[in-house]
């Protein structure tokens, strides 16, 4: 289920991942307000401080233009543990995020 406005979060980590990138949390709100394709990449295991393996959320690329039209890519975990889609970090889209942006937007005329 893509992400609504209100339930999308992020951490400081977040915005420090974005800013190495030149983007804001600003530049999200764009590309979600811009009817953005979002492809899931699946859940995977992960080790925990303790060394615990636990099962990560599900990830999901949304994809789109953003405030300058520049085709931009973010990574969203959902659910988080408060049930809203938190934002892990963004950047300019690579070029296969680029071409299924494209692909999808034109499938879905």
């Amino acid at each position: 289920m893509p992400p609504r406005p209100q339930e999308l979060s992020w951490s400081d980590s977040t915005i420090e991942k974005l800013a190495i990138h030149f983007l804001t949390i600003a530049d999200a709100f764009a590309v979600l307000e811009r009817a953005p394709i979002f492809l899931t990449q699946g859940s995977l295991l992960e080790q925990d401080d303790s060394g615990r393996i636990r099962s990560r959320p599900e990830r999901i690329r949304m994809i789109g233009p953003g405030r300058t039209d520049q085709i931009l890519t973010f990574v969203l975990e959902y659910p988080d543990l408060h049930g809203e889609s938190f934002m892990v970090t963004g950047y300019a889209s690579p070029r296969h995020d680029r071409e299924s942006y494209v692909q999808l937007r034109r499938r879905n005329r």
